[in-house]
């Protein structure tokens, strides 16, 4: 209201900058930040923090400092995806941090870096890996299947979009199109690349995000625009409500049903689908 800036976590709290990679916010005081230096638990009404770190001498702490995203789910638990730890799971009524490790680490994860995080309609957790392709948790029991290149025959183990959709999972595979993965024959049933002599409208082959929207659309996110996928038909559309050669890196749609693009060096798109409303925010130094 008076066009002010409150640092929260900043220089004069922890003599340092934070690198948030994610937040989440538990309940009306209480925030949760990923960030490269470990957990942070903010209370607004205090003014009061907490920092989680790895100890070594702490086998029920968190795997590693650089988390990545955070997750909550419909029991409360939270789910925290790091660089270089695996998956770390919480709850508050078990107080301690679960652990999915790489099987460099002792687990069973194939991947140590994940990218993404999310459930199917069955309640299982995929996680897509930048170093182990795609894996499947089941929550209840802890079991972990993994499916890479030489197994399933992803087009590439470096995953970073990542959709369960109905029976299949769309992932997106660093600078190799897309796969779609089913669930019941756990094979690739299809894939599609950006080609040069093709008439298809999908103009990258670096499918950074994908997400799907309240009406049932399936949203991307690319190295060079953003586009709906037809899953029936196969087939890409670009959106040209923002710019269609743009670099976008991740999507998000809000509660109103407002589009957001976060883009590799331009700022941040918003845009809605059935309104003619189109924003760009983009660094002012003045402002």
């Amino acid at each position: 209201k008076d066009n002010t800036v409150t640092w929260l976590l900043g220089i004069k709290q922890l003599k340092q900058y934070l690198y948030v990679r994610d937040i989440l916010q538990m309940n009306e005081q209480e925030y949760w930040f990923a960030t490269e230096s470990g957990l942070f638990i903010y209370n607004i009404e205090t003014k009061k923090f907490i920092n989680i770190k790895k100890a070594e001498n702490n086998p029920w702490g968190i795997s590693d400092n650089a988390i990545y995203n955070i997750l909550k789910d419909k029991d409360g638990g939270i789910w925290l995806g790091t660089y270089f730890g695996g998956i770390n799971y919480y709850h508050k009524n078990n107080n301690l941090i679960e652990k999915f490790m790489s099987k460099t680490q002792g687990g069973n994860l194939l991947g140590t870096v994940v990218r993404g995080i999310n459930k199917d309609k069955n309640g299982n957790i995929w996680l897509g890996t930048e170093n182990g392709g795609l894996s499947k948790l089941n929550p209840v029991t802890g079991h972990i299947e993994n499916y890479n290149i030489e197994n399933v025959g992803l087009s590439d183990n470096n995953i970073h979009g990542l959709l369960p959709y109905e029976d299949n999972i769309l992932l997106g595979a660093f600078v190799y199109g897309m796969d779609i993965f089913n669930t019941q024959s756990k094979k690739v049933i299809y894939h599609t690349e950006y080609d040069a002599n093709s008439a298809s409208s999908l103009k990258s082959n670096f499918l950074y995000d994908i997400k799907k929207s309240k009406s049932g659309e399936i949203l991307i996110a690319t190295t060079r625009g953003h586009y709906t996928f037809d899953i029936t038909n196969k087939s890409f559309s670009p959106i040209t409500k923002v710019p269609t050669e743009m670099s976008y890196t991740t999507l998000l749609e809000d509660s109103k049903g407002y589009i957001w693009l976060g883009t590799w060096r331009n700022g941040l798109y918003m845009y809605h689908p059935r309104r003619n409303i189109i924003k760009h925010f983009a660094h002012e130094p003045n402002n």
